[in-house]
């Protein structure tokens, strides 16, 4: 008899996923992740599909599968969850969604390459739903893209425009598909949707949504990629201003002050303008606790570490740099982790224990 054997990590929707199976008439089993491939390889299915699930791949706590499994030559298919799993056991890369590349939610319309095997016969778009806050930074050698999504935009519809622009600039941020200045044009034109006189010379001339300032902070980020670092700045500077004046306005929406500050502390650290990075990522990391935010803590920890340590004020950097690591290992930051680590060795020579 064929089976499918669906490897459960804690989704929702385990259950239906094997409904869905078993209405095209294939017996299948539904078993805890931590099955064994030897289990796997006696029940002998002839596709096994890993689910979603709750958690982020790249915490230490997180579950994972025996990469053996991989190698049965039996066919995977991943979802969510799954689908990051198997890009991080396999040599991709998973990272957590920041405000620079933004979590999923809701209706999605999904474009697929329909000359593929896999989705040959399907519409060429169809809407599918997104609940993640992780995404596949780096597809793992070997694999290839197929399918890509763009938000559901009314066409009359400013806001939902917006999104749509959003994300299509999140998709080509994240396999290449745009120049840091091409996403800053198309993040211009985004915001200018629903602040028509938008200015990167008047940021303070107007007021923002939540949504706007995360795009003018977008803004900033591209113009640092792009090695623009003055210009991020400037942008900072006034976005920081305008973040003080409107103090009640935003302190209150999703951390905005210590993502400003931690931002902007890390283009002066890019300047050479120490002393002023050092003052903002304390301040970032002060505003982290006392507003209950921590999602930028360890980076304003090691962005003040590093200014410190050009200061001369290796004793201080010291200290930050293991604040940072031990709370980078806490919470399961992995690229946080590598990033203190090597500038702990290349300016301290700590090594911190792995």
């Amino acid at each position: 008899m064929e089976t499918v054997l669906i490897l459960d990590f804690g989704a929702q929707y385990s259950q239906l996923i094997a409904r869905r199976v078993r209405e095209q008439n294939v017996f299948c089993e539904v078993k805890p992740c931590s099955i064994s491939p030897a289990e796997i390889e006696k029940i002998a299915p002839i596709g096994i599909i890993l689910s979603g699930g709750p958690q982020s791949v790249y915490e230490s706590v997180s579950p994972h599968v025996d990469p053996a499994l991989f190698a049965l030559g039996i066919p995977v298919l991943g979802i969510c969850y799954g689908c990051q799993l198997m890009a991080y056991s396999l040599g991709g890369t998973v990272a957590a969604a920041t405000e620079a590349t933004a979590r999923e939610y809701g209706k999605t319309l999904t474009e697929f390459d329909t000359e593929s095997a896999i989705f040959h016969g399907l519409p060429a778009s169809s809407v599918t739903w997104m609940s993640h806050g992780d995404y596949m930074e780096k597809v793992p050698e070997g694999f290839e893209k197929l399918a890509q999504f763009e938000k559901l935009a009314d066409p009359d519809d400013q806001i939902s425009q917006q999104l749509a622009l959003r994300s299509r600039v999140l998709l080509g941020r994240l396999d290449g598909r745009y120049t840091p200045l091409e996403q800053i044009d198309l993040r211009m034109q985004a915001i200018q949707l629903t602040v028509p006189r938008f200015d990167l010379e008047s940021i303070e001339s107007f007021l923002y949504t939540r949504d706007e300032i995360t795009i003018i902070n977008q803004i900033g980020l591209a113009y640092s990629d792009a090695g623009q670092n003055k210009k991020a700045a400037e942008i900072y500077y006034q976005l920081l201003k305008y973040v003080r004046k409107h103090f009640k306005e935003t302190i209150t929406s999703i951390g905005v002050l210590p993502l400003v500050l931690y931002n902007y502390a890390r283009v002066l650290d890019l300047c050479g303008r120490y002393e002023e990075g050092a003052a903002l990522a304390k301040e970032g990391r002060e505003a982290c606790i006392q507003y209950g935010h921590y999602q930028v803590l360890p980076r304003c920890l090691e962005i003040e570490a590093e200014c410190r340590h050009f200061m001369g004020d290796d004793e201080i950097s010291k200290e930050l740099y293991y604040q940072s690591y031990y709370l980078c290992k806490v919470i399961g930051y992995q690229i946080g982790l590598e990033v203190v680590k090597k500038e702990a060795k290349e300016y301290l020579n700590i090594d911190f224990m792995s």
